[in-house]
């Protein structure tokens, strides 16, 4: 997806000590939300060239977390609180320009919803740009 979106970097951790985890999601539905979150990473950063850390570790039995945080913009709990709103677009309110259609975390939230799953948003720690906090159930078979 990295290569698709024109993202150079992109790192990944935590996912070789879940390697006997199955998610309930199918592996095309994970693709879907994980390219809609890195589509809107490089959208929105002010060079469209972010540094994407994905983080995976295990919750419980029953659930992991998937973390994905960029280096882009910040943003007030007002709007991170509307992101997952359909037709909800941030960046109508940082350049006026409005690129799509506000339906990306909106679909990301309901396919991880839908399974029990759930979603949140909150700004980096440690400088700028965003996580986006997937914590999704695994199957028990």
């Amino acid at each position: 997806l990295g290569t698709d979106l024109k993202i150079e970097s992109i790192s990944m951790s935590g996912h070789e000590n879940l390697i006997d985890k199955k998610l309930v999601l199918t592996g095309d539905l994970i693709e879907i939300i994980l390219l809609e979150i890195l589509e809107n990473s490089r959208k929105f950063h002010p060079t469209n060239k972010p540094e994407i850390k994905i983080e995976v570790s295990e919750v419980n039995s029953k659930n992991i977390i998937i973390q994905i945080g960029d280096n882009g913009i910040s943003l007030s709990p007002d709007l991170l609180s509307k992101i997952w709103i359909p037709y909800y677009q941030v960046d109508k309110y940082f350049t006026g320009e409005v690129k799509g259609i506000g339906l990306g975390l909106s679909l990301v939230s309901s396919l991880v919803w839908q399974v029990g799953g759930t979603c949140r948003a909150f700004n980096q720690d440690n400088g700028p740009g965003i996580v986006i906090e997937l914590i999704l159930p695994v199957r028990n078979d």
